[in-house]
C-alpha cells in the first residue's frame, strides 16, 4: 500500500526437473509414482517459503501429490542436492537449471511458464500436461511512492514500455532467464493482487510458516 505500481518490467519461469537416475522419465510418470508411493518422494528448494519451495506446493495442490519437502541455504545447494541424488527433484531457475540440463546432469520435466521456452523447445509446459493451475513466476515491477503525482507515472510508464520493446533490453533479460515484460499501472495493480491472493492460498494450504 506504501507503493503506486508504473509496470511489469520481467518475469521468470522455472523447469521441474529431476536427477537423471530417477526412473520417471515424464511427468505423468512421477506424478504415478507419488501417488503410488505418497511422502517417499523428495524435492529440494532454496528455503522454506523461496519461490522455488512455493512452485513446487503449487503443483502438489494442482497434481494431489504427496511429496516430501527438502529446503537448503539457497537455490545453488537446493540443485547440487538433486544433482548428487540427495533428493530426486526440484523447481528450478531457468539458468541455474539449464547449466545443468546441458550436461546431462538434470533431467528437465516440465515448465512453470504459459509456453515453452526457447532454451527448452521441447520441454512440455505445466499446464500442457493437464495442470494450467501450477504455472509460476518470479516477476520484477517498477513501483514509485504512493502520491507521486499521476504526470510522472504516466512519464514513467512511457519509458518503461518503450524500454519493453528494445531488442537488447530482452535479449540482456533473456540471458537471466527473463522475458521482457510491460503494463499499465492498473494492470500491474492487478496482476499484484491476483499474486498476493493466489500465493496467500497456497501458503495457508500448505501450511507454510516463516522460520
Amino acid at each position: 500500500k506504501d507503493f503506486a505500481p508504473i509496470s511489469m518490467v520481467a518475469q521468470g519461469y522455472q523447469i521441474l526437473v529431476v536427477n537423471p537416475a530417477f526412473p520417471a522419465k515424464t511427468l505423468a510418470e512421477l506424478v504415478a509414482m507419488a501417488k503410488a508411493k505418497p511422502g517417499t518422494i523428495n524435492f529440494a528448494s532454496g528455503g522454506n517459503g523461496s519461490p522455488l519451495h512455493l512452485a513446487a506446493e503449487l503443483f502438489k495442490i494442482a497434481s494431489g501429490v504427496d511429496i516430501t519437502h527438502i529446503p537448503y541455504r539457497g537455490s545453488a545447494p537446493a540443485a547440487t542436492a538433486v544433482v548428487a541424488g540427495e533428493t530426486e527433484m526440484m523447481f528450478g531457475g531457468v539458468v541455474s537449471s539449464l547449466s545443468f540440463i546441458r550436461v546431462n546432469r538434470l533431467r528437465p520435466l516440465a515448465v512453470t511458464s504459459p509456453k515453452r521456452i526457447d532454451a527448452l523447445p521441447d520441454t512440455p509446459t505445466l499446464a500442457e500436461l493437464g495442470y494450467p493451475g501450477a504455472q509460476a513466476s518470479s516477476w520484477y515491477g517498477l513501483f514509485a511512492p504512493v502520491g507521486t503525482p499521476a504526470a510522472i507515472i504516466a512519464r514513467l510508464n512511457r519509458e518503461m514500455v518503450a524500454l519493453g520493446k528494445n531488442d537488447e533490453h530482452k535479449e540482456q533479460l533473456s540471458k537471466q532467464g527473463q522475458e521482457a515484460v510491460y503494463s499499465t499501472p492498473e494492470e500491474l495493480a492487478q496482476f499484484v493482487k491476483a499474486e498476493s491472493e493466489k500465493w496467500a492460498r497456497v501458503i495457508k494450504t500448505a501450511h507454510i510458516e516463516a522460520n
